[in-house]
């Protein structure tokens, strides 16, 4: 990178995605791309009236042009640099792992009640209706796995419709008996702070029992991030599914379960080709998500996958080729942690 002295004075820039960006859904840009954007401007030579660059090919979609009103606030070049470049570097080795979703498959999401956020850290079927996400899908490597500790700040998901969608406040998960429980896990998102706080956003948290998320559900993310130590790549799902009636005094559904898929794939050093998905371990988990009772361990959890489809009535693993997707989903993988 070529060295920069001084301060440069940035507040804002404009942006548009070329017109070949495929039509699937609503491309949605995240703070965590905003910066990253912001960093390519702020860290290029071509300063003095605006500049132009391609954005890396780092999970980031579009071009960026034209960005205007550079200006406000000083902001120093080795700040910005320290502060930015570890969230580049977390995104550095996401190809292969992100290709191994895309063939994997992902849950259908075509009711018109679901909005779907898209971004770095993960996919996020979000029911407006029911006022938490329906499912989540997200990949862990190596490069996600840091020290840069846990957020702790909860805040509402400002990407959610205005209108027709419930979006929930940490507030109201207050005196509810029921934790404020991540799909996406703070332990899996710790490359830097940017990164951890996103995952607090209320769009991936749903009302879920202590005696699951402080046990068994919190056994499989450990689980989960000892054997992306041990060199393997995960692409996981999660979600919910049912009513046990609303939250008491808020609107929001009180899901009746909570479920989990886990698919490890193993010394994964570039993306597949068409026919070349590797096979995968799988592990899958349900929990009940009635607040009493006695703590719900893995060993009573585990299922198939073919167990939590015909529960939830959703395809999973769809993009896994027929024959392997046949033979995973009904076989119960070997728990044992730790």
């Amino acid at each position: 990178m070529q060295p920069y002295e001084g301060v440069i004075r940035v507040i804002s820039f404009s942006y548009r995605l070329p017109s070949n960006v495929p039509d699937q859904e609503p491309v949605v840009i995240a703070r965590t791309q905003i910066l990253s954007m912001l960093a390519v401007v702020s860290l290029s030579p071509a300063l003095g009236a605006g500049c132009s660059g391609a954005l890396g090919a780092s999970g980031m979609r579009g071009v960026l042009s034209e960005p205007l009103a550079i200006k406000a606030s000083p902001v120093s070049l080795q700040t910005l640099a320290t502060s930015l470049n570890p969230l580049a570097e977390s995104r550095s080795g996401r190809r292969a792992i992100e290709a191994l979703r895309d063939a994997t498959g992902l849950p259908e999401a075509h009711e018109n009640f679901r909005f779907i956020l898209r971004d770095d850290n993960s996919i996020v079927s979000f029911d407006c209706d029911w006022g938490h996400a329906h499912w989540v899908s997200w990949t862990v490597s190596k490069s996600d796995l840091g020290n840069s500790g846990r957020s702790g700040f909860f805040h509402p998901e400002s990407r959610l419709p205005n209108d027709n969608c419930l979006s929930p406040t940490p507030a109201d998960y207050k005196g509810s008996g029921f934790d404020r429980g991540h799909m996406t896990p703070s332990g899996d998102r710790t490359a830097n702070v940017e990164v951890n706080g996103a995952v607090f956003s209320m769009a991936n948290i749903v009302p879920q029992a202590g005696r699951a998320n402080q046990r068994g559900w919190n056994d499989l993310e450990n689980w989960t991030r000892a054997r992306v130590r041990e060199g393997s790549e995960a692409v996981v799902y999660a979600g919910t599914h049912g009513s046990l009636g609303e939250m008491s005094g808020k609107p929001i559904n009180l899901p009746a379960y909570t479920w989990k898929v886990v698919v490890v794939y193993k010394n994964i050093s570039r993306s597949p080709g068409a026919g070349e998905v590797p096979e995968p371990l799988i592990m899958a988990a349900v929990f009940e998500n009635e607040s009493s009772g006695p703590p719900i361990l893995m060993d009573e959890a585990q299922t198939t996958v073919d167990e939590i489809e015909e529960l939830i009535g959703v395809d999973l693993l769809a993009g896994l080729p027929d024959e392997m997707e046949r033979r995973l989903e009904s076989k119960l993988a070997h728990w044992s942690f730790p």
